[in-house]
C-alpha cells in the first residue's frame, strides 16, 4: 500500500504566488512528504542547500569535467568515470535485489536504463553565444549608423559592452553562464536522471516516487553505493562526493577526495571562460565583417539628403542618394584573416581588460572607476607576474570577494 497523507503536496508553477510559496515550503519541511528518520540517507536540495553542486570545487570555483574524464553509462550517456562505474554496480545489485524479490524498487523506477546524465557545458554555451547573444548584438541592439560606426574591432567591442550594460541580467561569458540556471548541475557529470519528469510539479514526485512502499529502499541501496537522492527530483541520483561507499570508486582513478576530483578531472571554468571570450567574440568580429562567409566585407551604407530650397515649398527639390562602400579594416585580407593576426593587433591585456569590464557588468558589480582600475591593475599585476591560467584564477577569486 502506498504511504497516504491528508495533504499530499501540489505545489506546480502557474500557481497563485502565496500558494506556491507555501507548497514549495511544505515539500521542502514537512517530515511526512519526504522519508526521513534513523537509517535512512539524508537527501541532497539542488535548488537551495547545493544549488552549484558539481558546478563549483571545494574553494567555490567554478569548474566542469574534462571529456577524458567521462565514461558511457548508457546508449550515449556520460558521466564522470567513477560514477558510471558506482552506477554499474548499483544496477547489478538492483537487478539481483529484485530477482530474489529482496526489493520491488523496481516497481517505480527502472534505474537500469538512465534517460539524462551529463551535459555539456561548451556545446550549450556554442549555442547560446551563436543563437542568443550574438544574434541579439548583431541583430537586434546594433543600429545601422552604429555598424557604420564599426571600423575596428575595438569599436566592435565597446559597442558590445554597451550591449552587455543594457543586458546585464543575461550572462555573457561561459563562466556566468554555467552559473546560470539555463545549464543544470548535469553539467558536472555528478548526476544521473532516470526518467523525464518535470522538476517544478510536487504532486508527481509525491504520487509516482515519494509514497511508494519501496522509495526507502530505492534510498538506502543507492546510498550503499555513493549516492544521493535528489530530494527535489526523486528519479535522480548524484554523486556523493564525500561518501566512503563512492571515495572506493574514486581510488582506482587516483582519486581520494572531492579536492583531487576537481583538480584532477575538472577545468577551472574562469581560464576557458577568458579563452573563449577571445575566440568567440573574434568570429562574432570576423562574422561581422564578412557576413556572407566568402571573404567579402560587409559594407557601410548611408543616405545622404540633398535640399535644394527655393522661395517656396512647392519650388524646392528635395533627393536622397545611397552611398555604399567597403568596409575597411585592420586586417591585410578579409579572404585570410586568422586568429593568429588578430591577438597581434590585440594583444591579452587588452583582453583581459575587457573580459573584466563584461564579468563586472554580468556579475552585478558597479564599481566607481577608481575601484575598477585598482582591480584592473591588481590583475595586471598578477599576469605580470605569473600567466593568463593563473590570472583568471586570481580574478575569480577577487570577483569572490567583491559585494555587489
Amino acid at each position: 500500500m502506498p504511504r497516504k497523507t491528508a495533504a499530499p503536496p501540489f505545489a506546480k508553477n502557474g500557481l497563485p504566488t502565496d500558494y506556491l510559496f507555501y507548497q514549495r515550503k511544505y515539500y521542502k519541511l514537512f517530515p511526512e512528504i519526504y522519508p526521513t528518520g534513523p537509517g535512512l540517507p539524508k537527501p541532497i536540495d539542488l535548488w537551495e542547500d547545493k544549488k552549484y553542486y558539481g558546478k563549483v570545487d571545494t574553494l567555490e570555483r567554478f569548474v566542469y569535467p574534462k571529456t577524458d574524464s567521462l565514461k558511457v553509462i548508457y546508449k550515449d550517456l556520460q558521466t564522470v568515470n567513477f560514477v558510471a562505474d558506482a552506477l554499474y554496480d548499483f544496477v547489478g545489485f538492483v537487478d539481483r535485489a529484485a530477482a530474489s524479490f529482496r526489493t520491488c524498487m523496481t516497481s517505480f523506477i527502472d534505474v537500469s536504463k538512465p534517460v539524462k546524465a551529463h551535459t555539456s557545458l561548451v556545446d550549450l554555451y556554442f549555442d547560446y553565444f551563436s543563437n542568443t547573444l550574438n544574434h541579439a548584438f548583431i541583430d537586434l541592439f546594433t543600429t545601422p549608423q552604429q555598424k557604420n560606426e564599426i571600423l575596428n574591432f575595438d569599436d566592435f567591442m565597446n559597442q558590445y559592452i554597451n550591449y552587455a550594460i543594457m543586458n546585464s541580467d543575461q550572462p555573457h561569458t561561459l563562466v556566468s553562464f554555467l552559473r546560470s540556471d539555463q545549464v543544470s548541475n548535469r553539467c558536472s557529470g555528478l548526476i544521473i536522471d532516470f526518467t523525464k519528469e518535470s522538476q517544478n510539479d510536487n504532486h508527481i514526485k509525491w504520487k509516482k516516487y515519494l509514497s511508494n512502499d519501496f522509495f526507502t529502499d530505492y534510498m538506502k541501496i543507492a546510498a550503499q553505493f555513493g549516492f544521493y537522492i535528489n530530494k527535489n527530483a526523486p528519479w535522480s541520483i548524484v554523486a556523493n562526493l564525500s561518501s566512503k561507499n563512492m571515495k572506493k570508486y574514486m581510488l582506482p582513478y587516483g582519486v581520494g577526495n572531492a579536492d583531487q576530483h576537481f583538480y584532477t578531472n575538472c577545468f577551472q571554468a574562469e581560464y576557458i571562460s577568458y579563452e573563449s571570450f577571445k575566440k568567440y567574440m573574434f568570429g562574432a568580429y570576423k562574422g561581422f565583417l564578412s557576413p556572407n562567409n566568402d571573404g567579402s566585407p560587409s559594407r557601410i551604407e548611408k543616405e545622404v539628403l540633398r535640399n535644394c530650397v527655393r522661395d517656396s515649398v512647392f519650388n524646392s527639390t528635395f533627393s536622397v542618394k545611397r552611398v555604399v562602400r567597403d568596409r575597411t579594416t585592420e586586417f591585410k585580407s578579409l579572404i585570410e584573416i586568422t586568429y593568429e593576426e588578430f591577438i597581434s593587433i590585440y594583444p591579452e591585456r587588452y583582453f583581459i581588460e575587457k573580459y573584466l569590464q563584461v564579468r563586472l557588468l554580468e556579475s552585478g558589480f558597479r564599481l566607481n572607476k577608481r575601484k575598477q582600475y585598482a582591480l584592473l591593475r591588481r590583475v595586471f599585476r598578477q599576469y605580470k607576474y605569473s600567466n593568463v591560467y593563473e590570472t583568471m584564477i586570481f580574478l575569480q577569486k577577487e570577483l569572490f570577494n567583491l559585494t555587489p
